[in-house]
């Protein structure tokens, strides 16, 4: 273990691109280096843009390494600083103007759901990420923690409760997970996040049935993520590797991350949200020659020597509630802001924007 987190700070200090991810439910680490651009293998780590036809590429992180191959090859800490992050955070007025630009849109029918975003961009003082990981590891046993770092990409690290697909052994499962509220919340759930969970299981249940392929569908229930809890349903099916690819593809982005119609969730996305999400939104995970797992990168931000920026955001459907919705980022926001130190936690202030 303590090999593969100074494997991760080492990285990060010659700006190598890497890997490091746990699995839900597990303790291992996994970890990955490539030090050598043209290097490829059948085993890595595939970063995905929440838009593909942004300007952001699709990235592979091929194992060439492992943590111990590389403390050899660097057996010292470099002193390159990560590309520096310039956005400021999404104020208060700004999200609210933008939820009710989206409500105004959902009223009026042009669709059913978009999912609106924002960041939040604070300093820091971390001085071991491989420490931080560590911590995050442990404070969420049950997500899917990851680390890396690209030129490409810069570096992200996050602990995200959602599956995009995964396959093995010929199964292929994903999940319908929407709706949000604290953990503990009494009595039964909303109709506006029963509702806005439903677009979801819908979405994914048509796209696998015009497929011909037969699958299983469970029973929705409640998913606990951190201190929120979400509606879920489970989905299963027999097929080959080729079938599941495709899957992952016709999937993304689900309406738990754009809405519904899917092109016209993503224009408004970009019309609404003055950041780029760049890879937030996307998904991400390791892959082999015959399996993969998939995960939607969420809960998630982006670091560099100085500052970080998290993103956030939630499901708005035409009776959303503004001041509910904004209180649901807050939430879920905490899931890496608790994990922060305190002596260095200062808010880089919004510009004030009202466009």
């Amino acid at each position: 273990m303590r090999t593969i987190l100074e494997a991760i700070d080492i990285a990060l200090s010659h700006r190598i691109p890497f890997y490091a991810y746990c699995m839900p439910g597990c303790d291992g680490i996994a970890f990955g280096a490539q030090t050598d651009n043209g290097f490829t293998c059948g085993e890595g780590f595939k970063i995905v843009p929440f838009d593909i036809s942004s300007n952001h590429g699709t990235k592979i992180i091929y194992k060439q390494l492992n943590a111990s191959e590389l403390l050899t090859e660097c057996p010292e800490k470099g002193d390159s600083l990560l590309p520096g992050i310039s956005e400021d955070s999404t104020s208060r007025s700004e999200y609210m103007q933008s939820i009710g630009l989206c409500i105004e849109e959902l009223q009026a029918k042009k669709l059913d759901k978009v999912v609106l975003s924002k960041v939040i961009t604070k300093t820091h003082n971390i001085q071991s990420w491989g420490k931080f990981f560590n911590k995050l590891c442990d404070s969420y046993p049950d997500a899917f923690k990851f680390i890396f770092y690209s030129e490409e990409t810069g570096a992200w690290i996050g602990a995200s409760p959602e599956i995009l697909g995964s396959y093995d052994n010929s199964t292929f499962t994903t999940m319908a997970l929407a709706g949000t509220r604290k953990c503990g919340t009494p009595g039964d759930w909303d109709n506006k996040d029963i509702r806005e969970q439903e677009y979801v299981a819908h979405y994914i249940a048509d796209t696998i049935r015009r497929t011909g392929i037969d699958f299983t569908m469970s029973d929705r229930f409640t998913k606990q993520a951190g201190g929120v809890e979400h509606l879920c349903n489970l989905f299963s099916l027999k097929c080959t590797l080729r079938q599941a690819q495709d899957l992952i593809e016709k999937l993304h982005p689900t309406p738990a991350l754009a809405g519904l119609p899917k092109q016209k969730a993503i224009e408004l996305i970009h019309k609404s949200e003055r950041h780029d999400r760049e890879y937030y939104g996307g998904y991400i995970g390791p892959f082999s020659s015959d399996e993969f797992h998939y995960f939607v990168n969420l809960r998630s931000m982006k670091f560099d020597s100085g500052d970080c920026r998290i993103f956030v955001g939630g499901g708005i459907v035409s009776d959303s509630v503004p001041e509910s919705e904004w209180l649901e980022t807050e939430t879920k926001s905490k899931t890496l802001l608790t994990l922060l130190p305190n002596d260095k936690q200062s808010h880089r202030p919004a510009n004030n924007l009202t466009t």
